[in-house]
């Protein structure tokens, strides 16, 4: 049954008020009557939309958009794809939220909480669960998936460059950069080391362009979740794979590869160096373990401060003195 606006509007009142939710009201989590969820069964490629309205705002102060994609940040199984939208009926006040999510890996996956700081309390809305199956959808059909989501040219993502080095790749073939090491192991092809890790690599195919490839492109990985003007991207899991315009006087297509993951935890860890180290201060050393000797001095030790106390008091006990 469709809902008109003013329906929907008591709709959530009655459903806030029959599951202890209320304005001005603390609660563990909020439900909506219309949250919807676009797909329960998905591939690897293909995003999920999800819908959902509440109450109107109760705090004026949060920029609904902006708090939405910030929570969805931290998520470590789903990728928000574009922003959030957010509309706010003029009539009824209530607030509709969509975001489009990516799966990040296989398997039954719960999808984020989303917290809603809108409203007073604290409350979420919850989405249950979507099966993402191993494989991607092209052209209406599954097919396995590509390599590229686990390595490129036969280098796994996270090798060790001082692995690769010499035993695979010849060191003169490595160029040395402040923040990373590309190796050129053969024409056209470029592996990125940050960390000592293979993070990205790059693929240069001089005299094609980007409209000649897209065919075999969407035969390989399926539909691209972000198209600009001179970009097309896809995100497998992990793995973003950005084709562009070379540039410069050949023209040419590039291929980008990244493994978003292994970013984000070299990401990190630099926080953590640079700034959390600062601001957590050296660590305390553990208390070192007495030994019977250190235990027998500091007996005496305690011992005799506890004489010079009793002298000093004039209050020395009878079997102190016999000592």
């Amino acid at each position: 049954m469709r809902l008109t606006s003013t329906m929907l509007s008591l709709a959530l009142a009655l459903a806030c008020a029959g599951t202890g939710v209320a304005a001005g009201t603390e609660s563990n989590h909020i439900i909506t009557v219309n949250a919807r969820v676009s797909n329960r069964q998905i591939a690897l490629n293909q995003p999920v939309r999800i819908e959902f309205t509440t109450m109107p705002r109760q705090v004026e102060s949060v920029d609904i958009a902006k708090s939405v994609a910030n929570g969805l940040l931290v998520n470590s199984t789903w990728r928000l794809l574009g922003r959030p939208t957010v509309v706010e009926h003029d009539k009824t006040k209530t607030v509709t939220v969509a975001v489009n999510l990516l799966p990040r890996t296989t398997g039954n996956l719960v999808l984020p909480q989303i917290q809603v700081s809108w409203l007073q309390g604290d409350q979420a809305a919850e989405f249950g669960q979507v099966a993402v199956t191993s494989g991607v959808i092209v052209g209406g059909e599954t097919k396995d998936l590509p390599k590229e989501t686990t390595g490129v040219a036969g280098y796994a993502w996270g090798s060790r460059l001082v692995d690769v080095k010499t035993t695979r790749i010849p060191d003169n073939l490595i160029e040395y950069l402040p923040d990373r090491a590309i190796a050129r192991p053969q024409p056209g092809l470029e592996l990125v080391f940050r960390g000592g890790e293979l993070s990205d690599a790059v693929i240069a195919a001089p005299g094609l362009d980007i409209d000649q490839a897209r065919e075999s492109f969407f035969s390989r990985w399926g539909l691209p979740q972000i198209e600009e003007a001179n970009a097309v991207t896809w995100i497998l899991g992990w793995t973003r794979i950005t084709a562009s315009a070379s540039g410069g006087d050949v023209p040419g297509v590039k291929l980008t590869i990244v493994r978003e993951d292994i970013l984000a935890r070299l990401n990190q860890s630099q926080v953590k160096d640079s700034v959390f180290s600062v601001l957590d201060g050296p660590s305390a050393a553990p208390p070192a373990e007495e030994s019977e000797e250190q235990a027998r001095d500091r007996r005496k030790r305690e011992a005799d401060e506890f004489l010079k106390q009793q002298q000093n008091a004039k209050t020395v006990p009878d079997e102190l003195k016999k000592k």
